[in-house]
């Protein structure tokens, strides 16, 4: 039996999911870590390639490779069991699996990817009347920090990327009873987007 899993859940407003983060659930009792849900790069479950960003229904491969052991044949009919048998397809190295988070090749795409967002290194969802949510991670432990209460001493909240010129840019800034409405970066689309 398993003592630990996770759980993704969608908060409609931003607010609602900032106040998720800053004060963790309880559930049987237990505080859970909880934090903001990065993109990753998409991984072919045919082919096991992060390249061109496709699914399995989309793979020109002709054959399945193995996510373990990198066998022309689906993960799932895998017999390999061992640690040393493990293959990664993606970076070519013996001892683990394709979908393996320590891979070296998934943690470079992991940087690359996120290295194109904005807002990736915030703690919370940015919100432009809201200068709290503009905290910055802790940079030692990366963008989810194995230590997942908040410490003692966060860096101070910088202005976020998207509304560093905002006084320049909205007339609405220089009029004080004319707020800035409200923007949202989010790593997933929501449904009013469909």
């Amino acid at each position: 039996m398993r003592d630990n899993a996770h759980a993704i859940i969608d908060f409609f407003c931003p607010t609602d999911a900032n106040a998720a983060i800053r004060h963790p659930f309880s559930i049987q009792g237990k505080k859970t870590p909880t934090r903001r849900l990065l993109p990753e790069p998409t991984c072919c479950l045919k082919c096991q390639s992060f390249e061109n960003s496709h699914f399995a229904k989309n793979c020109r491969y002709s054959h399945d490779v193995c996510g373990t052991c990198a066998g022309n044949h689906r993960t799932s009919a895998c017999t390999v069991s061992r640690q040393e048998d493990r293959y990664c397809a993606n970076c070519k190295t013996r001892g683990h699996t394709a979908w393996d988070r320590e891979c070296p090749t998934f943690k470079e795409l992991m940087k690359r990817h996120h290295s194109k967002l904005p807002d990736v290194n915030y703690r919370f969802f940015p919100i432009a009347d809201d200068h709290s949510s503009w905290e910055l991670e802790d940079r030692e432990n990366g963008p989810h920090p194995k230590n997942s209460h908040p410490a003692r001493t966060r860096p101070t909240p910088q202005p976020h990327p998207m509304f560093r010129n905002e006084k320049q840019r909205n007339p609405a800034h220089r009029n004080r009873n004319n707020p800035s409405p409200t923007r949202l970066t989010s790593p997933t689309p929501t449904p009013a987007d469909s």
